[in-house]
């Protein structure tokens, strides 16, 4: 009996030391197969993963449109759901220990697309809401959204396959750069280290097209505000800005003349600027008649021309003051834009007020549509047509005026008001259609609208030779008293 008992003891010992051959095995379970799309295989290193319990518990990449993985674990009679990319194949299969079972993937669509999505951070802090995410690809910007929570989501749409994605978070790149995989959602945490709170700039400097001499000033300027002053050598410069300027834009200053470049502020940068100045003076504005002498009856065209002098013009104004309707009348509908301010340039204000027997007033505004070159080309601001009056005595007629000008950034220019004046000459008394005699046609066209006034539709003020804003007896003496005269 002893014995017996002896047996079973070292039956039951050797039962927990060696146990059966099938508990051996080891804790794993392979898969293998195909993998289509629509029908088709899909390129290598596509990403399959495998998922039980909503948990991912293996994952690999896909050659020759096949694909094989080893799930390891106590997963015993689990189902195993898998994923092309992001999206759930129809198949799913059991994990069964020690063995390795065939399983074709098929997912019905597969759209050219990869997901990216995570928490952005700069400096270690999480940005607020709206801060601008952009996503470039080969130095294009593809795709750009704003965070909420100081998360972000972005969607890159085409065919990027084995490209590579960085993103900007506002201006900066972010330290993460991720490959673009069709099909894929990949969470990519981004973080952007800005540095120290300056932003460098340097290179060469010009003054009117010329290298700059050993001690040149170039200072740098934000918001009109100097911020940093140095001087050159061998035609070079560096500087740098310290501040929080972020997203400011910086003007420079080369001997007090300012430069055509500007650049932007960024946190920890340091950027290449090379720096043109150009010497600028007050514009010089003129206005001129043309032609410069003009008989009663006569219209002539009165051109405002502008030299910028190395300023950019954005826009003008004309303004005509109490012009004598005595003497001369604003043609409106004959006002032009000139080529100043390019070709097509957004017209404003065109009016002309006052009255006939009166004085009249013109005012028109013009500005560019796009960028303004600086230097602007001299140019013609605008063209306005005037008539000189009939009855006008011969002499000189000033024109009151004002020009406005305003650079490339609308802020307004002095420069020396210009002044203008037109000659009238002798023109004969009675001489209606300006044929130099006083004769029959002259009397058809005072006889065609004899004793209309000037609230007449028909009245003719070139026929109304005593200026009364009537057309009577006194008119057909003077023209009478002038018959057959000439020039």
């Amino acid at each position: 009996m002893k014995r017996r008992t002896c047996l079973l003891l070292a039956v039951a010992l050797a039962v927990l030391l060696f146990p059966a051959a099938t508990s051996a095995q080891p804790m794993v379970s392979g898969f293998q197969g195909t993998v289509t799309a629509g029908g088709a295989g899909i390129p290598d290193n596509t990403l399959i993963s495998a998922w039980i319990d909503d948990i991912k518990v293996a994952e690999t990449r896909t050659s020759d449109s096949m694909f094989s993985m080893f799930i390891s674990g106590d997963y015993a009679d689990k189902t195993v759901i898998f994923k092309v990319g992001k999206y759930d194949a129809e198949q799913t299969a059991t994990w069964k220990q020690g063995e390795t079972v065939t399983v074709n993937l098929i997912i019905n669509s597969w759209p050219y697309q990869c997901d990216f999505y995570g928490v952005v951070t700069v400096d270690g802090n999480y940005v607020p809401d709206g801060t601008e995410v952009s996503a470039w690809i080969d130095s294009a910007r593809i795709q750009t959204t704003t965070t909420t929570d100081s998360l972000y989501r972005l969607v890159i749409p085409g065919d990027y396959t084995e490209k590579a994605v960085a993103f900007k978070i506002g201006n900066s790149y972010a330290t993460q750069i991720i490959r673009w995989e069709r099909g894929r959602e990949i969470e990519a945490n981004l973080t952007v280290s800005l540095g120290p709170l300056v932003c460098g700039f340097y290179g060469t400097v010009k003054l009117d097209g010329e290298d700059v001499i050993d001690g040149t000033v170039v200072s740098a300027w934000i918001d009109s505000v100097k911020v940093q002053t140095t001087t050159t050598t061998d035609s070079k410069y560096g500087v740098n800005i310290p501040g929080p300027y972020t997203g400011k834009t910086v003007t420079f200053q080369v001997a007090e003349q300012w430069a055509l470049e500007s650049a932007g502020w960024v946190r920890g940068g340091n950027e290449q600027v090379s720096l043109r100045g150009i010497t600028t003076g007050p514009p010089i504005v003129n206005l001129d008649p043309s032609p410069d002498e003009v008989r009663p009856g006569e219209e002539f065209t009165l051109n405002i021309n502008v030299d910028p002098n190395g300023h950019g013009i954005s826009a003008g104004e004309i303004e005509l003051f109490s012009v004598s309707n005595q003497v001369m009348e604003i043609l409106i509908d004959e006002v032009r834009e000139g080529t100043l301010l390019g070709s097509e340039p957004i017209e404003g204000i065109k009016e002309k007020t006052g009255s006939v027997g009166g004085r009249e007033n013109l005012k028109y505004s013009i500005a560019r549509k796009g960028t303004t070159p600086v230097p602007t080309e001299t140019g013609t601001l605008a063209t306005v047509k005037l008539r000189i009056r009939m009855g006008t005595k011969a002499g000189e007629y000033g024109i009151p005026n004002a020009v406005k000008l305003t650079d490339e950034d609308f802020h307004s220019l002095e420069f020396i008001p210009p002044t203008v004046a037109i000659k009238v000459i002798d023109s004969v008394p009675g001489d209606i259609n300006g044929d130099g005699v006083v004769g029959l046609e002259d009397l058809a066209i005072l006889a065609s609208v004899y004793g209309t006034s000037a609230e007449d539709q028909s009245y003719r003020d070139d026929a109304n030779l005593n200026r009364d804003d009537e057309v009577g007896l006194e008119d057909l003496a003077i023209l009478a008293g002038y018959w057959g005269s000439k020039e």
